[in-house]
């Protein structure tokens, strides 16, 4: 075959212009192959990112949903315990008008025991009183 212009001329054989285009070739074959096989790596690389920000999105999503949960659950604990406590308040609050009755029935049975006792005075003198006359 003829020579490539743009080659040097080989200083060997009448073929070596030749070898030297096709060891060129060659050269150019594997670097086309290389950056092909880089090109596959990366776009493998970036699916393999884009799926790791995907499942961290949705890992983040989930923990949003659990800490709103939890925050939730809080806030229904503390209701549930202030409802509680204000539950304990007035338990106490009538414990102590129970308490403040029958207080005041008691001494409204000694009133009377002490009442009746006086009655039964006065009965007494007013019947002396009576016989007397």
């Amino acid at each position: 075959g003829g020579r490539l212009p743009n080659l040097p001329p080989s200083k060997e054989s009448p073929g070596g212009a030749e070898e030297e285009a096709l060891a060129m070739q060659e050269m150019l074959r594997r670097e086309v192959v290389g950056r092909r096989r880089a090109q596959e790596s990366n776009k493998a690389l970036q699916a393999l990112l884009d799926a790791t920000e995907a499942e961290r999105d949705a890992l983040e999503r989930q923990l949003g949903e659990r800490e709103a949960t939890a925050t939730a659950q809080a806030e229904d604990l503390e209701r549930a315990m202030a409802r509680a406590a204000k539950a304990e308040e007035s338990a106490r609050a009538m414990d102590e008008e129970v308490q403040r009755l029958l207080a005041d029935s008691r001494d409204g049975v000694l009133a009377a025991r002490e009442l009746s006792a006086e009655m039964r005075g006065h009965k007494q003198e007013w019947q002396e009183q009576m016989r007397e006359a």
